[in-house]
Formats: structure tokens, C-alpha cells, sequence
């Protein structure tokens, strides 16, 4: 959007992706600026359309109006977002995925030769599969059993894509768990 571009408020709540009663909240709370007026008719820029997302996104994490209200008071919109940014790329790989399970022919047809006894072990081992018998195996994280395929094409050998998978999984988890109480921190501090 250029600094030209100007919404009204319906294009404006369209292009934030939420109603024209939530945006009017929202100014009304004073989380968003008042339009430029011309007239009758109000036209909201692009920095409208960024504090209505932040809002957003701060709302997904957990924060009330309240607490965002002060975050938009006592932090320039752009630091918040780059605070957002990392909370939103460090949280991405842990919030949604989830475990699948497969059949080991999945693996063969995958890995063919490869799939030795030991890379089998050693991906049990580090925790990226986990043996549910007769056959069957539960992908713990399918995203990096995808890294480890995107490995194996560009050349490298299983054995060797497994075990920088592993170690990707351990600092992951070790991500995560740094994050945790640093977003439940942020939440507290915020929303008291």
C-alpha cells in the first residue's frame, strides 16, 4: 500500500480482515488513531491497517485490550511488531503440528536402501519417531522428517540428515522451552 492509498472504514476493516463494529471498538479505546476527515468521511492509511493486525495478533496470543492498549502506549508500533515477529517465529514450528502416525512402508519407499537397521534406531533414539509396533511408527514432528527428506535430496546421506535433524530437534525443544516463560511473562507484566 502506497502512502497514498486511503480506506474508508469498510475497506479498511476488510483489509484487516475483522468488522467495521470492531474497528469503531477499537478506535473508541483509543488503540487506533482517528481518521483524516473530509467531510462526512473518515480514511484511514496504511499504519491503520498495521495497528488493526498487531491488535489482532496480540488478541491470538493472549493479551486483552487492556494490556495491548498499554503495549501500543509505552512501545512504538514497529518495536512491538518485531517483538511479535520473533514471539510468531519462535512459536510457528511448536503450535500446531502434529504427530503422525505411518506405516514403515512409508519409510522404505522414501529412504529405499538407506533405511538401515541403525538409521532406524538412531532416529528412535533421538526422539523423532517413536516405534508403535507391528509396522507402525508415529512421526513426532513431521516437519522435520520433512527437513530430513529436503537433506537427503540435495545429497546428503541419512544417516547424516538424521543426525542434523537431531540436533534441530533438540534446540527446537530448547526454543520452546525459553519461550514459554517468556511469553507468559509478557502477558503478566502486560496485562496487570
Amino acid at each position: 500500500m502506497s502512502d497514498a492509498t486511503e480506506l474508508t472504514i469498510d475497506e479498511l476493516a476488510g483489509r484487516a480482515g475483522m468488522t467495521v463494529r470492531n474497528v469503531r471498538a477499537y478506535q473508541s479505546r483509543g488503540l487506533i488513531p482517528p481518521p483524516q476527515l473530509r467531510g462526512r468521511t473518515g480514511y484511514y492509511r496504511d499504519e491503520h491497517v498495521m495497528r488493526l493486525e498487531l491488535i489482532r495478533d496480540l488478541q491470538a496470543e493472549g493479551f486483552n485490550l487492556e494490556a495491548i492498549k498499554r503495549i501500543l502506549e509505552t512501545t512504538s508500533c514497529e518495536s512491538i511488531g518485531e517483538v511479535l515477529d520473533f514471539t510468531r517465529a519462535v512459536a510457528a514450528p511448536f503450535g500446531d503440528e502434529r504427530p503422525q502416525v505411518v506405516d514403515a512402508q512409508v519409510f522404505v519407499e522414501r529412504w529405499g536402501e538407506e533405511l538401515t537397521p541403525d538409521v532406524v534406531r538412531q532416529a528412535v533414539k533421538s526422539g523423532l519417531v517413536r516405534d508403535l509396533g507391528e509396522g507402525r511408527y508415529e512421526l513426532l514432528s513431521p516437519r522435520l522428517h520433512e527437513a530430513a527428506a529436503e537433506l537427503q535430496e540435495l545429497g546428503v546421506p541419512l544417516d547424516a540428515a538424521m543426525q542434523v535433524t537431531a540436533v534441530m530437534r533438540k534446540h527446537s525443544e530448547a526454543v520452546a522451552r525459553a519461550y514459554a516463560p517468556l511469553h507468559a511473562w509478557m502477558r503478566d507484566e502486560l496485562c496487570r
